[in-house]
């Protein structure tokens, strides 16, 4: 979608584009890479200066919204970032569409699905703002927070994540809720204290079958094991 805007007098064109993600299907990946190469030329034709996105994740949206807030009169506007970087922005996705495409048939030569294929993928780490916002919330409040926190947390910063992203964020960062770790709780009776009487009294013959279940110590936590 392309609509023109002003800006205090001066036009612009914005131009919305949704399909910020790729799919499993090689067939709609043409179909993706094509459309995006279609709408890069019409808004080259139109002079699109103004980026906007369905999904603000993929963008920094939310900081714009912040500094649109507190933009004072002559400043420039936080979502003109000009026709060449618009043009940058779409060139992204056009090659993201056109890397899955190569993936899908050399999985299909090598015989292996997909899943195994990116399972040994280089892993990259993302150096975004929202994995330092996380890790520094995390780290603020004591190593306890899990996703539920972290996500109310996050909403009150005005970014909005799903419990799911969340979640790989802190798995790729090693982050682990204090409370999700057993904690060792070391018995205050003394050693041999029997806190039960002991009805057996190691007596074990001539017993009926499961008429007496012995069981012994399962668990025994060794530092950090």
């Amino acid at each position: 979608m392309i609509v023109p805007v002003t800006d205090n007098g001066t036009p612009h064109h914005v131009a919305i584009w949704w399909g910020t993600g790729t799919t499993s299907n090689i067939d709609m990946n043409y179909v993706y890479v094509s459309s995006a190469k279609y709408f890069t030329e019409v808004s080259e034709k139109y002079k699109v200066d103004i980026e906007m996105s369905a999904h603000a994740w993929v963008d920094p949206s939310f900081e714009r919204m912040d500094a649109l807030r507190s933009r004072k009169p002559g400043e420039p506007h936080p979502f003109v970032i000009g026709q060449e970087k618009y043009q940058q922005y779409q060139r992204i996705f056009i090659a993201n569409g056109e890397a899955e495409i190569a993936k899908i048939p050399m999985c299909k030569i090598l015989k292996i699905s997909r899943s195994t294929y990116y399972s040994y993928e280089e892993p990259e780490k993302k150096k975004d703002k929202i994995n330092d916002i996380v890790v520094k919330i995390f780290n603020q409040n004591q190593h306890v927070y899990g996703t539920r926190k972290l996500k109310a947390e996050l909403a009150k910063r005005n970014y909005k994540l799903s419990r799911r992203r969340i979640a790989r964020i802190m798995r790729y960062n090693g982050l682990i809720s204090a409370y999700t770790i057993k904690k060792y709780r070391p018995h205050k009776e003394t050693v041999n204290n029997e806190a039960y009487p002991n009805l057996l009294e190691r007596q074990f013959d001539e017993k009926d079958p499961y008429e007496v279940v012995v069981s012994d110590l399962t668990y025994v936590r060794v530092g950090n094991d």
